[in-house]
């Protein structure tokens, strides 16, 4: 499979941002403010592109003039403004759902887990110094899951997210990552996911292979399943989810710093978007390769 950030050319990553954009676009009422120069649809298009490859600003605006030469590009407080005020967490898991509709049904491995995603905010304050001054201190978010793998093409897809606070609960984030992955396969999580919310989530969907918590009595008829099912051979599988948070992380590194967690949340789930993007884009490069080609003029179409 085709791997790294040139898989497909910028143009290319582009377009298939700016429809997906186009398409969950909601219609919002009258306003007494100042219209944008852009529709909304430009703006999250931009900033897929600018999750997907990582790029500053600068490199940025100068795609945007390779494109639009006779239009200005806009701000970086412009982007920021949009994803702060206009970009939620429902319209980012709603282009999850398209991605997903791309890409097809999955029956296979169902990976659970969750992982705390560092940021410095400015207006946090110290309260062992009795709050003297306001100082940087650091923070974290709590990203969360449900990753689909496919043993055969060796490959990791997120099919459910969800983010929260630092100290958020591990069951109520993974209720809410489960409620929007796709059902089939096993289910694999940590003994931080052994709650009636996540069995109340996965019962009847998955084959649930989730490790419990203590060494005690075992009364909830669920937790009984559940541990006569256990394997620890495919348990130990859990472990190669680890790798996508590696990935989201490295991405994350170096972006984060004095930021909201507001911020820190919204920049992570749309990197896991970016993520699905680009196993989509491989994929399909790697159908087309497979299909006989006939000697024809070769055709560049507008973005590509």
């Amino acid at each position: 499979m085709v791997r790294g950030k040139h898989v497909y050319t910028p143009k290319r990553v582009f377009a298939l941002a700016l429809e997906l954009a186009q398409r969950f676009e909601k219609k919002e009422g009258r306003r007494r403010e100042r219209p944008p120069i852009y529709p909304n649809h430009l703006y999250l298009a931009l900033l897929i592109l600018r999750s997907y490859f990582n790029w500053t600003y600068r490199e940025t605006e100068a795609f945007f003039r390779d494109l639009f030469p006779d239009k200005p590009c806009p701000s970086f407080q412009a982007l920021h403004w949009y994803m702060r005020k206009k970009l939620g967490e429902e319209e980012l898991t709603e282009l999850l759902e398209l991605l997903k509709e791309r890409l097809g049904p999955f029956n296979s491995l169902l990976i659970l887990d969750s992982t705390g995603i560092a940021h410095r905010g400015k207006t946090q304050e110290l309260q062992w110094m009795r709050r003297r001054f306001p100082r940087v201190v650091q923070g974290h978010a709590k990203l969360c899951l449900a990753v689909r793998y496919l043993k055969e093409p060796r490959l990791l897809l997120p099919v459910g997210m969800s983010v929260g606070k630092g100290y958020a609960p591990d069951p109520l984030l993974g209720a809410k990552a489960l409620s929007a992955a796709n059902p089939g396969g096993v289910l694999l999580a940590d003994a931080g996911f052994d709650s009636g919310v996540v069995y109340d989530k996965a019962e009847g969907k998955f084959l649930q292979m989730i490790r419990l918590k203590g060494d005690g009595r075992v009364k909830d008829p669920r937790r009984e399943k559940t541990l006569k099912a256990f394997r620890p051979e495919l348990y130990r599988l859990r472990a190669v989810g680890e790798g996508i948070f590696g990935a989201l992380k490295t991405r994350l590194n170096g972006r984060l710093g004095n930021l909201r967690l507001s911020h820190t949340k919204k920049e992570a789930l749309l990197l896991v978007v970016c993520y699905v993007l680009r196993v989509l884009l491989a994929l399909l490069r790697l159908l087309f390769s497979l299909l006989p080609r006939e000697p024809t003029r070769r055709v560049t179409p507008a973005f590509c």
